[in-house]
């Protein structure tokens, strides 16, 4: 489990137990459910289940677990579009390897994050990294649940694809730009799922 998810479930469990110590006809149990319920569900919201990375130097692979909601065609890049259920793994990675350039952080609104303007109102955290010979960027979106994003790593480390760089708290939206030298191996509507499920193939090293 996530560190950030210990005081979600140890706080509504030791709330539960004391309903239960109180002794309250019929109140004591109903409420000590109800927590025990909450106690459930962030235990599993805040999963960090144990990967094995196995991409290779010309692999990239899915920052989150989610659906993929849409594949943009920009100038130079492709922009995918993940959005992350409250039922998803919410640890994020990064999808090919290299440095953090910059990490910049942006206030904003809690628009459901399955809607367009979420990508442009919503608070948000934009990612620059520097790989080798290209840039490219990932954007982590808050959404009307999720309230925060922690980020693990910092600007400058080195990071290899598949690591893990932080976590967004309950449903949102990631938006990968991926350069146009690579070549996309998903489709719209699929299911992908963070640091496992292959995106794309640098063209040229297949």
């Amino acid at each position: 489990m996530a560190k950030e998810g210990i005081p979600f479930v140890v706080i509504p469990f030791l709330l539960g137990l004391i309903f239960l110590l109180l002794k309250i006809p019929v109140l004591s149990y109903i409420f000590a459910i109800i927590l025990y319920i909450f106690t459930a569900y962030f235990a599993f919201f805040f999963r960090d289940p144990p990967r094995k990375i196995v991409a290779q130097d010309h692999e990239w692979v899915s920052p989150v677990d989610g659906t993929i909601l849409d594949i943009v065609s920009e100038t130079d890049s492709n922009r995918l579009v993940v959005f992350l259920s409250i039922f998803n793994v919410h640890v994020t990675r990064l999808p090919y390897n290299g440095q953090m350039e910059k990490i910049e952080y942006f206030k904003g609104q809690f628009l459901p994050a399955y809607r367009d303007k979420a990508s442009e109102l919503n608070e948000q955290i934009n990612l620059t990294v520097n790989s080798k010979s290209f840039k490219y960027s990932l954007k982590l979106i808050a959404g009307i649940a999720a309230r925060r994003i922690r980020m693990w790593a910092h600007q400058g480390d080195k990071i290899n694809t598949g690591s893990k760089i932080g976590i967004i708290m309950f449903g949102s939206r990631a938006e990968l730009s991926i350069p146009k030298s690579v070549s996309l191996q998903v489709k719209k509507g699929d299911k992908v799922y963070g640091g496992l499920t292959l995106i794309g193939k640098i063209k040229n090293q297949e």
